[in-house]
């Protein structure tokens, strides 16, 4: 709409607005908060139930079981599980790894998580007894770090291999329980720094589903296509009346004669069967609903499938809104978790069909609440931070009638707002449905001072001169012939990386001498060109520039994979050279062009902290996802999110560039800030803390091993005699300071962790 429409439009969306938020605040503020503190107070008082017929014996550990690599200890069967092969039971007076390994009683209460195991690639294996009076089933609620395999009575029930930290609740399974005596065997695989478990045991009968009614159907809806059927809110939406008629668009009818639609009861259309011979029609959206009655408060989750589109709301929430296109509905095409009030609820779902036949799936299950609300619903709440509390009372809303009442009028109202005319420009996509502007929806035009309205001629995609062969013709790339020896025109992209790769006519050889040049200088800190982002007349000529040329037919000839080069650089003379200064050097190469020593280098902000994390044992190693902005997060330092006004104080203060423009060279500074950080950061105490925990688990290792353990871990070698002397003196002094404190010595060792952190050696590659 035009902008003088957009503004009235906008005026009365917002005055239509105004009231239902105002209605939704004001719950949420006088009313809601008295019904979440009774819900939070039953959450926490229910736990694990137990009905007296049980005896659950102390856990028994063995451990820790080394392997060659996590995926080694995780599959690996090591004697405490070999043994169980024919006899559940454990002989807890057997030893392992020549008496060094051995069964000992833990006093490790249930329903609690335990941070106590250790080992790197290692197993630890958790046994116990469970005696029951009679055979019943038991649900078993298991955390792990990192990996887990769970056996009940030599029954496998759960094998997992996976990494990250302890959390209750992630699996979640049911066992059968048989009179006398069983046995229960854990085995907890670590990858990296701390490990642990959870365990809690409940024989309350498992849940049912609760009851369905039949399905009700309206529909088809017709509509112009799939997109707009799909984003257009009909009425159903806002609010379900069984009686209401509906003309063929959807809208309520006025008159006898307008009435086309209205809903049907359809009590043969069956859960846990794929229906796709049940709803009709090309361009229409289908309603599907039905009332779910729950004596309590219920988590479910949905398996659902859909052809095409699919909406679902549960009391007027919307839990998940795909547009996408299928082939035909089947099961599992989306699961999601909903919530359920105690008494009635309601379940819409409209499957919106692009063309052919349509249809949905749809199939309930028993669940439990996700792994983040069960731990922080397993916190004190003074132990809650911010984010953990917000979650808790979005959940809690999910269970609240009177609060979803007012959002779906909220959300229902949101749908509706108006937008302004947007002129389209450009899309770069291959091929979607997304963006489609007609015949230019793939040109590129010159535009008179840019605007888009005023297109001049068609942009042609071209090449550099300089950087082709003089006998050489754009159509090189921009074309390719097809089996039949007809030409077929090529994409853009895909002749400019014909184009850059092309080394015998295109822009190949500069290409490669630029990429050594950059690893050159990753490596060195100076490349063979000094200026990496200018290899014209106004950049520094190459130092080596037989080396250069090189190194970039080695790139060429191992088919541009980078791993090759790193490794012929970093297994190569002058990059093992030591550092040591000589007077002929000094005098003859002051700036070291000529590379006859090895100069130190600081490693960049983002290796440092992500060395850090490691060291400490916290690095979580997890790829892809979303990005962050909490400098507290564990994951590397590349998924931070880059924001201007929010940018990592730690990586600003080791020169970590502002990501606005690219750079070729970045500035290396070293100002006293840096070491202040280092010393009195929080989050380097915290990373020491856990440092310090994990070359020392228990009071039993003694401090030299300790020392070893850190040099190792740190700096990757053995300290020399000198070294742990002088740390033996540094802990010692830390200890003295404090006195008669019982933890002195432990606090003493994070100290000392603390000091090795901060150590040159430890920032620097020299």
């Amino acid at each position: 709409m035009k902008p003088a429409e957009f503004r009235k439009a906008k005026a009365t969306y917002d005055a239509a607005l105004a009231p239902l938020l105002a209605a939704r605040t004001e719950y949420e503020t006088k009313t809601q908060p008295a019904e979440y503190a009774t819900w939070i107070a039953d959450q926490t008082r229910s736990g694990p139930q137990t009905d007296g017929t049980l005896t659950i014996h102390p856990w028994q550990h063995a451990g820790p079981f080394a392997g060659a690599s996590f995926e080694s200890a995780f599959e690996t069967a090591f004697e405490p599980e070999q043994q169980t092969k024919n006899n559940p039971a454990i002989n807890l007076a057997d030893t392992y790894a020549d008496g060094a390994i051995k069964w000992t009683q833990q006093n490790w209460p249930d329903a609690t998580i335990h941070n106590t195991l250790s080992g790197d690639n290692s197993a630890n294996y958790l046994y116990r007894i469970i005696d029951a009076a009679e055979d019943r089933s038991i649900t078993l609620s298991l955390g792990r770090d990192d990996a887990l395999k769970f056996w009940l009575n030599g029954k496998e029930l759960v094998s997992t291999k996976s990494t990250g930290g302890v959390v209750a609740g992630q699996e979640v399974v049911r066992g059968e329980l048989k009179a006398g005596r069983n046995h229960v065997l854990m085995k907890i695989i670590n990858q990296g720094g701390p490990s642990g478990f959870y365990f809690s045991a409940d024989t309350a009968p498992a849940e049912q589903l609760p009851e369905f009614s039949a399905w009700q159907h309206l529909g088809p809806i017709q509509s112009t296509d799939l997109n707009t059927a799909y984003r257009t809110a009909y009425p159903p939406e806002q609010r379900v009346d069984l009686t209401a008629q509906f003309t063929d668009r959807g809208e309520p009818a006025t008159a006898p004669e307008e009435a086309k639609l209205s809903w049907t009861p359809q009590p043969d259309w069956k859960d846990g069967v794929a229906h796709n011979d049940k709803l009709k029609g090309n361009h229409v959206a289908n309603f599907l609903y039905r009332t779910v009655t729950a004596t309590q408060p219920q988590v479910l989750e949905l398996s659902l499938g859909s052809d095409d589109a699919i909406r679902v709301w549960i009391n007027g929430r919307s839990v998940l809104a795909k547009e996408i296109a299928r082939n035909n509905a089947a099961a599992n095409q989306e699961k999601v978790r909903i919530q359920l009030a105690e008494g009635q609820n309601e379940i819409l779902i409209k499957i919106v069909n692009g063309g052919g036949a349509s249809g949905f799936y749809f199939a309930p299950t028993v669940s439990a609440a996700p792994d983040d609300v069960r731990a922080a619903l397993a916190l004190a709440e003074d132990k809650r931070n911010d984010k953990q509390k917000k979650r808790l009372v979005d959940w809690h809303r999910g269970f609240d009638l009177a609060w979803l009442e007012r959002n779906s009028a909220v959300e229902f109202q949101q749908r509706s707002k108006p937008e302004p005319e947007l002129v389209k420009v450009y899309a770069a996509k291959i091929k979607g449905g997304t963006y489609q502007f007609g015949g230019d929806t793939y040109k590129v035009y010159h535009l008179r001072r840019g605007n888009a309205d005023n297109k001049e001629a068609l942009a042609e995609p071209g090449f550099l001169q300089v950087l082709m062969n003089a006998d050489t013709t754009e159509q090189q790339w921009l074309t390719k012939k097809k089996a039949d020896g007809a030409e077929e025109s090529l994409r853009g992209r895909l002749a400019l990386t014909d184009w850059l790769t092309d080394t015998e006519n295109g822009a190949g050889h500069l290409l490669a001498r630029v990429i050594v040049n950059r690893l050159w200088h990753y490596h060195f800190g100076r490349g063979i060109v000094a200026t990496p982002s200018d290899f014209g007349t106004r950049g520094e000529r190459p130092s080596h520039p037989e080396l250069l040329d090189w190194l970039a037919g080695e790139l060429i000839r191992h088919g541009w994979k980078l791993k090759p080069i790193h490794r012929l650089i970093m297994t190569s003379s002058v990059y093992m050279q030591a550092g040591e200064v000589t007077e002929s050097g000094r005098k003859n190469d002051p700036e070291n062009l000529l590379l006859w020593r090895r100069a130190s280098r600081r490693l960049e902000a983002e290796v440092i902290r992500d060395a850090l994390l490691a060291a400490s044992g916290t690095l979580d190693r997890t790829p892809f996802g979303k990005g962050t902005l909490d400098e507290n997060s564990t994951r590397r330092s590349i998924y931070f999110t880059v924001k201007r006004s929010r940018l990592i104080p730690m990586l600003k203060l080791f020169d970590a560039p502002d990501a606005m423009q690219g750079i070729g060279n970045r500035e290396e500074s070293t100002v006293a800030p840096q070491a202040l950080a280092m010393l009195n950061s929080p989050i380097i105490r915290k990373l020491a803390t856990k440092f310090a925990e994990r070359v020392r688990p228990n009071a039993d290792k003694d401090l030299n091993s300790v020392i070893e353990d850190a040099w190792q871990t740190a700096f990757g070698r053995p300290p020399s005699p000198e070294e742990v002397a002088a740390m033996n003196a540094f802990v010692e002094r830390q200890k003295s300071t404090r006195g008669e404190d019982g933890n002195a010595e432990a606090i003493a060792v994070r100290d000392f962790c603390h000091l090795v952190l901060c150590m040159n050696e430890f920032i620097y590659i020299d």
